[in-house]
């Protein structure tokens, strides 16, 4: 390498013959040297500061080097493929080393285990040759003992002899230790075969036990059998059946009767025919006959006879080519049936689950709410049930109350089997502390519409709510830790009833005083929302939009406010022109005269009201009235009459802790279905009742009077009997609560207004 480099740095200029020491280039296909002057004298090709091209390289010259390039590649590559074939090659190589290796100490360990067995066998055989009487002693004592599983466990049984047994080990011992014997050929030809034969038969059972006695001709092999299990209340008690044949007795037995089962019956086979038949091979009237369930096309029934024809039943006789007769399996059909809801173990569940197959999802939905609901029934056996009847088809769901225990396993059970739900309740479950469970169930009910989650719902729960696309009621009211934020930023655009808050407190979120902008909040982010329930100030924050974009419109068909406030009502009626329904609690004064621009208001409710605004109002917008409630409101009297004849088309009224008085006897409802007095101190100008006097029955024909022109009974406060009666005869629709009636026993007792009374006309 050295002179390759001395020589190439006194190289000689091929143009001038003059040595090239610095300055010189070299050519890329000849590789001649040249001075660098030279080279740009000849016009060379210059392809870098020290390469040049002078000559063009023929074909040839081309393809022996591609040719060794490729040779050289191929080559590199072999070497490459050659050395990867070695090493696994190797690596196979020292894994079957190594499975050899542990097969040979799996083969030592066995070798091992036989020899023992072999010494085990000699040990035996000598101590049988030395004592003929030990031996059979032992073996006439062995006769009450278990058969031991290995030889390990025999040794054991021998070194402790039962009391009254003589001890041979210990009289073995003493042989032993006083003579010594040396093995003869015939025993070392013996053994050399038995070693033979345990090294050719390496599949021998390691459970069995060969056992001799002094004799060889009574050589047994003993092997291990399991122990066989006991069954525990297998038996059963025999019935006590009565003898005595006297009829001195005031009852008697039933008849027995003989049970059978025919199958494989064509479906075009009635109940009728089948009683046909049986009447004609037994020659007896007193037959039964019923159709079971099938899964197939082919007919089954269940058939009965007088037990004195049990043989003319099972006669094939008796019956077509290839009908099935059999007796009647009753513990199977009580499996199918009977007990398995209530079987904590569910060992009948699969049963169940074939049998209800057939149901519709109806009848499931309905049985599943009846039972949860159902107080009389244990908490596991209403949870036994969830489980079984609870199909992907069940729509409505409602839990009931359950123990603490059963929250959890609750939730993982609809959300395994409750795809399918578009109603959930879960009113009865504190599952606040499983936030991440429920989360996961709200995900999972793809085609939830309501949720009724009341006292659970914090803010974990909203953000799950959120996605539910289909989700139109939710009920999140309670005692809910809801922080304004988290409110605030809910939304939804199908969310249409919405119950939060709680009764009568302001508090909707925390802190408090952020409650009514939350709740601004809520209303604005809600845009299809129609009601907000429970919560009952509603007002202010209707005022807070109303301040901000005066334009702004809801859908909202119900309000519920407390102390409305002239502002609050003026924000209502512009920001929901549809209400249908109107709670107002304490409104101040002036309230009532707003609403009168709600042109779809049908349903009034108020409480602490003014009379006069009332009356001013009814005077206005009463004919659209179907639904009026008045609340705690005794300081001015109110005429039913007036109310009558200013709300024609009134279905409902509902008075609580009113002062009502009627002064228009002539006046009638002509539409009333549902009439609610609790608590109210009711007078008539035109008939009172004294102490003397006893209202009559006429005066029951004045208060009610359908469109077709028959009279209806009022309530007087002291109607007879056959006033009552002449209401319920007359309007089967009409639902009454009185005071002044109350049943006692089976007749109706006359009292004073002092106590509530409820009579449902139906």
């Amino acid at each position: 390498m050295a002179e390759s480099e001395e020589g190439a740095s006194f190289a000689k200029c091929c143009v001038c013959s003059k040595s090239a020491v610095t300055k010189k280039v070299k050519c890329a296909n000849c590789e001649k040297y040249y001075h660098t002057s030279c080279a740009n004298k000849k016009n060379y090709i210059k392809v870098d500061d020290n390469t040049v091209i002078c000559c063009e390289r023929s074909l040839n010259e081309i393809l022996n080097d591609d040719k060794d390039r490729a040779f050289c590649d191929i080559e590199t590559d072999n070497v490459l493929k050659i050395n990867a074939l070695l090493i696994n090659l190797l690596t196979s190589k020292e894994q079957i080393i190594k499975l050899q290796t542990e097969l040979l100490q799996s083969k030592d360990n066995h070798i091992k285990h036989l020899n023992k067995k072999i010494n085990f066998l000699e040990d035996r055989k000598t101590n049988a040759t030395l004592s003929p009487y030990v031996a059979t002693h032992k073996v006439n004592a062995n006769k009450q003992q278990k058969v031991p599983k290995l030889y390990s466990e025999v040794s054991k049984h021998q070194s402790q002899p039962k009391k009254g047994q003589v001890n041979t080990n210990a009289r073995n011992a003493q042989i032993q230790e006083q003579v010594v014997i040396s093995p003869t050929p015939e025993e070392i030809d013996s053994k050399n075969c038995l070693q033979t034969i345990i090294n050719l038969n390496s599949d021998i059972n390691t459970n069995s036990v060969h056992k001799s006695n002094k004799d060889d001709d009574d050589f047994k092999l003993v092997t291990y059998q399991k122990p066989q299990k006991k069954l525990v209340n297998t038996y059963k008690t025999k019935p006590i059946i009565g003898t005595n044949s006297s009829n001195t007795f005031s009852i008697t037995a039933a008849p027995k009767k003989a049970w059978a089962f025919i199958g494989r019956i064509s479906p075009s086979v009635t109940e009728i025919n089948m009683l046909d038949h049986l009447k004609l091979i037994t020659n007896d009237e007193e037959v039964e006959c019923l159709k079971l369930q099938s899964k197939g096309q082919n007919l089954c029934f269940r058939v009965a006879a007088n037990i004195k024809h049990a043989d003319t039943l099972l006669d094939p006789n008796n019956w077509p080519e290839h009908v099935r007769v059999s007796r009647y399996n009753f513990r199977f059909a009580q499996h199918k049936g009977f007990y398995i809801l209530s079987d904590d173990k569910c060992r009948h569940k699969k049963t169940m689950d074939e049998y209800l197959k057939s149901v519709s999802f109806t009848v499931l939905q309905d049985l599943l709410n009846h039972i949860l609901n159902s107080e009389n029934l244990d908490a596991a056996t209403r949870f036994n049930c969830l489980s079984v009847l609870l199909k992907q088809s069940v729509k409505v769901l409602e839990t009931g109350i359950f123990p603490y225990s059963y929250y959890v396993k609750i939730l993982e059970v609809i959300i395994r089997r409750g795809k399918g739900i578009q109603q959930l309740n879960l009113k009865g479950l504190w599952v606040h502390d499983q936030p991440e469970l429920l989360e996961e169930l709200i995900l999972k009910l793809k085609h939830l519409r309501i949720l009724i989650i009341p006292h659970i719902g914090a803010d974990f729960i909203l953000k799950p709510i959120a996605e539910c696309s289909q989700l139109s009621v939710l009920d999140i009211s309670g005692e809910c830790p809801f922080s304004s934020e988290q409110l605030c930023e809910f939304k939804s655009l199908s969310i249409k009833v919405l119950c939060i808050g709680s009764y009568g407190k302001r508090k909707l979120c925390e802190p408090e005083e952020d409650s009514s902008k939350t709740l601004h909040c809520l209303i604005k982010n809600l845009s299809n929302l129609m009601t907000i329930k429970v919560y009952s100030f509603i007002g202010d924050s209707l005022r807070q939009i109303f301040e901000e974009n005066f334009l702004f419109r809801t859908k909202m068909l119900h309000i519920n406010d407390t102390q409305t406030t002239i502002a609050n009502v003026e924000a209502i009626v512009r920001l929901c022109p549809d209400l249908e329904s109107l709670y107002f609690d304490s409104p101040k004064q002036g309230v009532l005269y707003s609403i009168k621009q709600l042109k779809h208001l049908t349903n009034l409710k108020l409480a602490r009201f003014d009379y006069n605004e009332l009356v001013s109002y009814l005077q206005h917008s009463g004919s659209h009235i179907h639904s009026l409630q008045l609340y705690n409101s005794k300081d001015d009297p109110i005429d039913v009459s007036s109310i009558c004849s200013m709300c024609p088309d009134l279905i409902l009224l509902d008075c609580y802790r009113i002062n009502l008085t009627v002064t228009q006897l002539d006046s009638y409802f002509m539409c009333l279905e549902s009439l609610d007095i609790l608590y109210c101190n009711y007078e008539s100008s035109s008939n009172k009742s004294n102490d003397d006097d006893t209202n009559k029955d006429e005066d029951a024909d004045t208060l009610f009077k359908p469109k077709n022109g028959t009279k209806w009974s009022k309530i007087p406060p002291k109607p007879h009997c056959r006033s009552i009666q002449n209401t319920v005869n007359t309007k089967p629709g009409l639902n009454v609560k009185s005071e002044a009636v109350k049943n006692i026993v089976d007749c109706f007792k006359l009292f004073v207004c002092d106590e509530i009374v409820d009579i449902v006309v139906k």
